[in-house]
């Protein structure tokens, strides 16, 4: 019996294949030219094409694919770094250290994530993902947690950029990409350690059970698409899992059929394009823009070739019947002559190669700034300051901002977000304090990611220079009117510096026990000064009381009168009357 849901997802699959289809040539024009290993577009569809092949036959110049890792690599390290954290989690309305248990939390969370970054294999797909970004504009990367086993259920992340024209994306009304149709191939034995023996279909089943052609692969689909799409999932409500994304894997062959049908709570993919039409689904890179210049340039240096082939073995004219036997081009080769101007070279211009030459490196230039290289590459000489290092990543911020604001919210925020919602259900990240709950329940939204990789720590670092400047400008003032300094709010500058130069919370008073120390130490402070003024009374009187007695003693003793001494001098009445 036919399965209805199947070949429902099969003619979707075809439909968007087809929308595909339209950029394959330029696609395939490309890769050729820039990143030859990948110039098998076509693979899933003529499996003749065999894997390992240099596929370098049009290629003929490497500066394109050098100056596209030096961009893929440039991004990464500006972006994802593996050496400095690149993001945090912060709470908008909040102030930084108004609740250092928010702060705190968030850091504790940012750090975990981003610990499980690092131990996943995510530096290595990210540099897939950014090389296919800059070479045809569009990656995919699949984000999912491993398979746990017995006795521990939490096993990591894994990460997987998909290969070029295997997969084909939709997009929401939003622009955002949210449905995606994979294409892959499992041999028998790993389609039945993927799906079970009792979900195959019979074709495989049969190959499986007989032992014939084990390593035979079958074609298979995965389409991850909204459960809201009802249309593309007709009759599915007996497998929904609940789940807000449903993936379905389908048989392509000969009567296709579903041989799993699973979910995510979260779209598991994160699809990146460089820049794109508003009327395009898929992306455009920089090598679209100097397509014309590598073929230019690749057309050039086989002409150059083709000129200093005719140099060392030019074309020789011939008189007629001059030549005894064939002329010998060989080295040390002899032909035989009747006369010594039978044979001559057709063509004596040499200047042709070093015009050649002049136009290639003008090309080589072209391309190299269509990939930034002159932007993105430091510079030769003496290892670069700290101010250069800093003017080096804002100029490269002005350059790829559009990029980069594009990679925030289709590469950076769907990975940091899926990998957060995967260690919380994974309970790999503490429950969040009722202070968080509370204000983010006040606020109606959760908190936000802000990343920090060298390009985002330079512009902060900036701002943490003028604060620096306008201290410098302000302290001579203040020596001359010490009131002028009521103008500035201290802890706001010493909390705006730390978070700015990314200190750790952990370091930072909150503004409830800020206060607190305060009215405490303003107490001490009091108490101390009125126990001084207390033991400086103390201290006077008893440096007064040897007076006091030798003035008693004088006028007990008739020396002096007995009512003591007036400031005029005059008696006032003595003591006991």
């Amino acid at each position: 019996m036919a399965d209805s849901r199947a070949q429902a997802h099969v003619r979707r699959s075809e439909e968007l294949f087809g929308q595909l289809n339209l950029w394959l040539p330029t696609w395939r024009d490309i890769c050729e030219l820039v990143l030859p290993r990948k110039a098998n577009l076509s693979l899933m569809h003529q499996p003749s094409r065999s894997q390992g092949r240099t596929n370098t036959e049009r290629m003929l110049d490497s500066v394109a694919p050098h100056a596209l890792e030096l961009l893929a690599a440039s991004m990464q390290g500006a972006l994802t770094s593996e050496s400095i954290r690149w993001f945090y989690f912060r709470l908008r309305g909040i102030p930084y250290g108004e609740d250092i248990t928010i702060d705190r939390w968030l850091e504790k969370s940012g750090n975990t994530a981003y610990d499980e970054l690092r131990q996943s294999n995510f530096s290595a797909e990210a540099h897939e993902f950014y090389t296919d970004l800059g070479s045809i504009g569009t990656s995919a990367m699949f984000i999912e947690k491993k398979d746990p086993k017995p006795g521990n259920p939490w096993q990591g992340l894994r990460f997987k950029t998909l290969p070029p024209a295997s997969y084909a994306v939709a997009e929401n009304e939003d622009g955002i990409v949210d449905t995606l149709y994979y294409k892959y191939r499992y041999t028998g034995r790993q389609a039945t350690q993927k799906f079970g023996m009792e979900n195959l279909p019979d074709e495989i089943r049969r190959h499986v059970l007989q032992g014939t052609d084990t390593e035979r692969p079958f074609d298979f689909i995965n389409a991850i698409f909204p459960r809201t799409d009802r249309w593309a999932d007709a009759g599915a409500a007996k497998f929904s899992n609940g789940k807000p994304f449903a993936s379905v894997h389908i048989y392509a062959g000969g009567a296709p059929q579903v041989v799993k049908d699973s979910g995510y709570e979260e779209f598991p993919f994160a699809v990146g394009r460089w820049t794109k039409s508003s009327d395009e689904v898929y992306g455009r890179s920089p090598a679209f823009t100097i397509l014309a210049h590598l073929k230019t340039l690749n057309k050039l240096v086989e002409l150059k070739l083709r000129a200093l082939a005719n140099k060392v073995y030019p074309p020789m004219k011939v008189r007629d019947q001059g030549v005894l036997g064939v002329v010998k081009l060989s080295p040390g080769g002899l032909t035989h002559v009747r006369d010594m101007d039978a044979v001559e070279p057709l063509f004596t211009d040499r200047g042709g190669i070093d015009s050649a030459m002049l136009n290639e490196k003008a090309m080589q230039e072209m391309v190299r700034q269509g990939f930034f290289t002159d932007q993105l590459q430091l510079q030769e000489g003496p290892q670069m300051t700290a101010f250069e290092v800093q003017v080096r990543y804002e100029l490269m911020q002005r350059i790829l901002g559009p990029t980069l604001g594009r990679l925030n919210v289709e590469f950076l925020n769907p990975v940091v977000t899926r990998v957060f919602r995967l260690l919380e259900r994974g309970q790999r990240i503490d429950a969040p304090p009722a202070a968080l709950v509370a204000k983010m329940k006040e606020l109606g939204r959760g908190f936000d990611i802000e990343y920090e990789g060298p390009l985002q720590r330079a512009q902060r670092l900036g701002d943490v220079v003028t604060i620096q400047r306008f201290l410098q400008l302000v302290l001579p003032l203040a020596q001359m009117n010490p009131k002028s300094l009521d103008n500035i709010d201290m802890d706001a500058v010493v909390r705006v510096s730390a978070r700015n130069t990314g200190v750790t919370p952990e370091i930072i008073r909150d503004k409830g026990e800020m206060d607190e120390l305060r009215q405490a130490n303003a107490e001490a402070e009091a108490k101390d000064k009125q126990m001084a003024q207390t033991m400086q009374s103390a201290q006077a009187m008893g440096q007064a009381a040897p007076a006091l007695e030798a003035i008693t003693a004088a006028a007990k003793g008739g020396i002096l009168p007995q009512g003591g001494l007036s400031g005029q001098g005059a008696v006032t009445g003595g003591v006991g009357r």
